[in-house]
């Protein structure tokens, strides 16, 4: 009886959601006529190098760890190099059909890494288990749609501006900050 309550619930929000933001924002804004200013592409093309690099260094540092151990609490399984039985180094914990793959210390994912499951992925660099900097969330869930990716600007787990990306990497648009894309 509780679940459907539960998914009555979220249908009702669903369509509040989409009656109150989607019609509204799809018949003033078209996307062909967006304009950014000078600060707004530096920030974004800055933070993009940074990705790049941090996940290019990710991967350097952990294609060849062919150490690990196997930890379990539960449900979640932790799979990876550990120090003094904590998460430390790379390594990958599965929860459900959920898989974070990425650097850990301490116990907490810091550094570059990719959350993922069969129908999207979100990818960034972690701050005290909180994203910082620029976190990409990948397009395959707008398969019909000529969006690529949601690339998110985030301070200390703070979002900051959103920037639709389509098919040919040109910025369609940009989500204020006061418009949280939850992840």
């Amino acid at each position: 009886m509780y679940n459907f309550f539960e998914f009555l619930f979220y249908t009702i929000m669903a369509v509040l959601f989409y009656h109150s933001f989607y019609k509204k924002t799809n018949k003033k804004v078209h996307f062909d006529d967006i304009k950014l200013n000078s600060t707004t592409l530096s920030m974004y093309n800055n933070v993009l190098k940074e990705h790049q690099y941090n996940k290019c260094l990710y991967e350097q540092i952990c294609s060849s760890n062919d150490s690990h151990v196997t930890m379990k609490n539960g449900d979640v399984i932790y799979q990876g190099e550990s120090r003094y039985g904590y998460k430390h180094g790379c390594g990958k914990m599965l929860y459900d059909q959920i898989v974070y793959e990425g650097l850990w210390e301490n116990d907490t994912a810091n550094g570059f890494g990719v959350l993922h499951n069969k129908n999207f992925s979100v990818s960034g660099y972690k701050q005290n288990n909180n994203y910082h900097g620029l976190v990409k969330i990948d397009g395959s869930m707008f398969s019909n749609s000529p969006i690529k990716y949601i690339d998110c600007i985030y301070d200390n787990g703070i979002q900051k501006s959103c920037f639709v990306v389509d098919n040919n990497q040109n910025i369609k648009f940009v989500i204020d900050e006061n418009v949280r894309v939850v992840i």
